[in-house]
């Protein structure tokens, strides 16, 4: 989504002025996320002649580009006090659009609607605004209203990407051991996004008593729930935590856990994390997750993780995983994935024994409002192999 959403940003709003190689290189370098030297090179433009508007535009635009959403946005109310007001109020729009603020950004571009009911390039900014805002229903209307067929598919698929303010996730399977089998719920999520930078959710995982062949051999469960929030305090970070509680045999454990990922540049994401297990009569237990995410190309994505866990205060395994993704048109999605590991076993003297495992997973968008998902997988675990087949569905609850 964030890929679709930087192609529609240049598209709406960058401009390549011919004759003017300096204004024109300034302009490529932000286009090309060099955002630091197209400063450098307004600044210079700038500096020469301190009236040139279409310099003081752009560099509005490449400070808005990299995040720094107050420069930008001093930079447009400055410009709007004179000729090029309205060019100025369409920055202030996507100033507030781009950093979250969906009701001002919503004003913003209604307002330009208003005046300027021809361009198209308003109508566009307006369903994105709507879109951002989680009025995915007004925003597929505004989209419908385009005439460039490039731009209306391009909207539409950010839409059909793009999170509603209200979303439920519910998952259930059938996990098969040599001889023993567990069918039931394995997930279930409900989620509120007040902005786009923010979350809110609660939700149950319950796969670990499907999984865990020891819990099956005694027919009981572990089930957890949680609460948890993302914030984006801009285009680079997102942090995420949850609070919870796992319910064992051995009584209740709470459970911990933090994420934050790092937008390194367009097309790739650094991401780290902790889970921390504490309480249920036994020692703490650590999850450590490190991980990237790299496009490929316009449709394929490469994410290698690993994760290392402590356990009985000792260290307890390694995996590395690796998934690739592959996005078709129209929400349509193949994820194909493996793993490796070692794990190690206190009770043969820290012998290490493999973990393998591979899966894959298949996403079907239901019309333009939720999606179907299938996985099938196999994992070689110490002592035990099983088989996975789960279905999810993704709820939208649009406004």
């Amino acid at each position: 989504m964030r890929t679709m959403l930087l192609f529609l940003m240049f598209c709406l709003c960058a401009r390549l002025l011919s004759g003017q190689p300096a204004l024109d290189a300034a302009y490529e370098q932000a286009r090309a996320h060099d955002y630091r030297p197209a400063l450098l090179a307004f600044d210079a433009i700038l500096a020469s002649d301190p009236g040139h508007i279409e310099a003081q535009i752009g560099r509005a635009y490449t400070l808005a580009w990299q995040g720094d959403y107050a420069a930008a946005e001093a930079a447009f109310r400055k410009l709007s006090e004179g000729p090029q007001a309205t060019e100025a109020q369409k920055g202030l729009a996507y100033v507030a659009l781009w950093q979250g603020d969906g009701p001002e950004a919503l004003r913003r571009f209604a307002a330009l609607v208003a005046a300027h009911p021809e361009e198209s390039e308003y109508t566009e900014g307006l369903a994105l605004a709507h879109m951002h805002a989680g009025q995915l229903r007004a925003a597929r209307e505004g989209a419908a209203h385009l005439s460039d067929p490039v731009k209306a598919r391009a909207l539409r698929q950010a839409i059909q990407a793009a999170p509603a303010a209200w979303e439920a996730w519910l998952w259930g399977g059938l996990t098969h051991y040599p001889g023993l089998s567990r069918s039931g719920l394995r997930a279930g999520q409900v989620s509120w996004q007040p902005r786009p930078s923010q979350s809110l959710w609660v939700r149950f995982d319950n796969a670990l008593s499907q999984d865990n062949v020891a819990l099956m051999i005694q027919d009981t469960g572990a089930v957890a729930f949680f609460a948890g929030g993302r914030w984006s305090p801009g285009p680079r970070w997102t942090f995420v935590a949850e609070a919870g509680q796992r319910f064992l045999p051995t009584g209740r454990q709470a459970l911990l856990r933090y994420e934050q990922t790092w937008f390194v540049r367009p097309g790739f994401g650094w991401r780290s994390g902790v889970l921390a297990g504490l309480g249920a009569g036994q020692a703490p237990e650590l999850l450590l997750t490190t991980g990237a995410a790299l496009r490929l190309g316009d449709r394929l994505w490469l994410e290698p993780n690993l994760y290392t866990a402590w356990a009985q205060q000792q260290f307890d395994q390694w995996r590395g995983v690796l998934a690739l993704k592959y996005h078709l048109p129209a929400g349509h999605e193949w994820t194909l994935g493996g793993q490796w590991g070692r794990q190690y076993l206190p009770e043969q003297g820290g012998a290490a024994a493999p973990i393998r495992g591979v899966w894959l997973q298949y996403q079907l968008p239901l019309g333009q409002r939720h999606w179907l998902f299938l996985l099938a997988r196999h994992e070689d675990l110490p002592g035990a192999r099983f088989q996975t087949l789960a279905l999810g569905l993704r709820l939208r609850l649009e406004e």
